[in-house]
């Protein structure tokens, strides 16, 4: 009867302990889930902040390249007037007018060549007069 008792009592102990350690397991289970979660949230939260830099550094970048374009815009514009408020000292001292340009042609004068002179005048006289 005692060795009954005793292997009863022992049951008792272990079962006992057993909702001990099911307590613990379920202690530290949630404890892993709530840290799960959390981590969870804080890279969704990280990503979310990722991504407003992203998008804050395109849109500083965009206006920058805006700005340096206007610039560059306004610097040639003011060559341009300042151009063309001041004649070239090189045509304003050359005292026998502008010069015209010469263009010296040869061609072939067989029969199988599709120019002749009248056709060549034809062609260049829109540049100008033909001698």
């Amino acid at each position: 009867r005692k060795a009954y008792d005793d292997v009863l009592k022992a049951r008792k102990a272990a079962e006992l302990r057993n909702r001990q350690l099911d307590g613990k397991r379920r202690k530290l289970k949630e404890d892993l889930e709530e840290r799960e979660k959390a981590s969870k949230f804080q890279e969704e939260f990280d990503k979310k902040t990722q991504e407003e830099k992203l998008a804050r550094e395109i849109e500083r970048l965009r206006k920058e390249g805006s700005k340096q374009l206007e610039k560059e815009q306004e610097l040639v514009r003011q060559q341009l007037i300042k151009e063309a408020s001041n004649p070239r000292p090189s045509a304003a001292t050359n005292d026998a007018g502008p010069q015209k340009a010469k263009l010296k042609v040869k061609w072939s004068t067989s029969k199988e060549s599709p120019y002749n002179r009248e056709s060549l005048e034809r062609i260049f006289a829109k540049y100008g007069k033909v001698t």
